[in-house]
């Protein structure tokens, strides 16, 4: 999944994402990539319908990367805020979280 950014510049496979499923010419998203050297990155991004989202990365420094269960609990911070707000359903998230949890050595 394509957007904005160079995905395949920097390296980087669409791996999950959240979207508000209340955004109507908007976008509010939470992705997440796996770099080719296999660590996992996470970004969020919301705007109008005129920017494509993540345009602003250029870089991998531009995400955060998930490398160990406090990056995924700052990460679940993250989407329950969203979750809190009325913008992304519980069980999406609880959804991305298991299958990140899967992934990320203790």
């Amino acid at each position: 999944m394509s957007w904005g950014m160079d995905e395949k510049a920097l390296g980087l496979t669409w791996f999950d994402e959240i979207d508000d499923y209340n955004a109507s010419y908007s976008f509010d998203k939470t992705t997440v990539w796996q770099h080719e050297d296999g660590t996992l990155y996470w970004a969020a991004d919301s705007g109008c319908s005129c920017p494509m989202p993540f345009e602003s990365v250029k870089s991998l420094d531009d995400l955060t990367p998930l490398r160990n269960h406090r990056d995924l609990e700052n990460l679940n911070k993250h989407l329950m805020e969203k979750v809190n707000d009325g913008r992304y359903f519980l069980l999406n998230v609880n959804d991305m979280m298991t299958t990140l949890a899967k992934e990320i050595k203790p």
